[in-house]
């Protein structure tokens, strides 16, 4: 993780502690503070991703830092469009509290940068549950009984993705005594005995995939995304969900070119689980 990608992580989260100081009192100024925050943000990622001398390299592979660019001006728009949106959502509402609401967005929004830019499996972990927790808090933010199932069944079946996470970590240190994606790389395209390693990523990989949602693990999405407000569904069903779960498994399986593997069936897998999560979930 380069100093100007560290940026996006660091700002939207000095916003979300500056805003329960900021805010105390004109509880509107939340939303002013993280639309600023988001707007300047995208303005900034836009300029430097869309320079004609860095274009190419957005699209050159992961190992540059213009992919994680362009995952970060994704992020940034879609939270753009999520805090604008509540501005509208909340109005005049009373019940809401304002101040954590957009600290908790901003904080998930620094979380998910961390994870496209991360280079190592420990670090992702320590993202992904940070993000984890903001989701919940999220889903929270309506005191419904809906929301508050919805969150439940949020943390009872990413529970267990967490284990496998962190499981599959533990096991990997074990077995080849590193948590970089590079140096995992490096024993991979080796050809020296890769069961354990094999065996400690597929746990990840499959930790992963239960926070995506994918069939069979889906069942959680529809009471979270009914139970919270709308501009929270919109946010977990169009970036958070991606992010923690989708994009860590592909990003995993192309920087450790499981896909170039093709003995590990890695693509057949992804493909398969994706088309029974279209035909189920639909």
């Amino acid at each position: 993780m380069t100093t100007g990608l560290l940026a996006y992580l660091l700002i939207p989260l000095f916003t979300a502690v500056l805003i329960p100081f900021a805010a105390r009192t004109r509880h509107r100024l939340a939303g002013v503070l993280a639309n600023v925050t988001l707007l300047a943000g995208l303005i900034n990622v836009s300029l430097t991703l869309f320079n004609p001398a860095n274009l190419a390299s957005a699209f050159s592979g992961l190992a540059e830092n213009g992919f994680a660019l362009l995952m970060i001006f994704v992020i940034y728009l879609v939270a753009l469009c999520v805090t604008f949106f509540s501005s509208y959502f909340i109005g005049n509402d009373s019940t809401v509290n304002r101040v954590p609401y957009y600290s908790l967005i901003l904080t998930s929004v620094s979380a998910m940068c961390g994870i496209v830019t991360t280079g190592d499996f420990f670090t992702l972990y320590i993202f992904v549950e940070v993000l984890a927790v903001t989701s919940f808090a999220l889903i929270t933010s309506d005191d419904g009984a809906k929301g508050l199932e919805g969150a439940i069944k949020y943390f009872l079946l990413t529970f267990p993705a967490s284990l496998f996470i962190i499981f599959g970590i533990a096991f990997l240190m074990l077995t080849a005594g590193t948590f970089s994606f590079e140096s995992l790389k490096v024993i991979i395209a080796s050809g020296l005995p890769v069961g354990g390693v094999v065996f400690a990523v597929s746990l990840i990989l499959l930790g992963f995939l239960i926070k995506s949602g994918v069939v069979p693990f889906h069942t959680w999405t529809p009471d979270a995304y009914e139970g919270a407000y709308a501009p929270v569904s919109a946010y977990l069903a169009g970036i958070v969900t991606k992010v923690s779960g989708v994009y860590a498994v592909i990003r995993i399986s192309m920087i450790l070119r499981l896909f170039e593997i093709k003995a590990y069936h890695t693509a057949e897998v992804l493909m398969f689980l994706g088309m029974l999560s279209i035909v189920v979930g639909a």
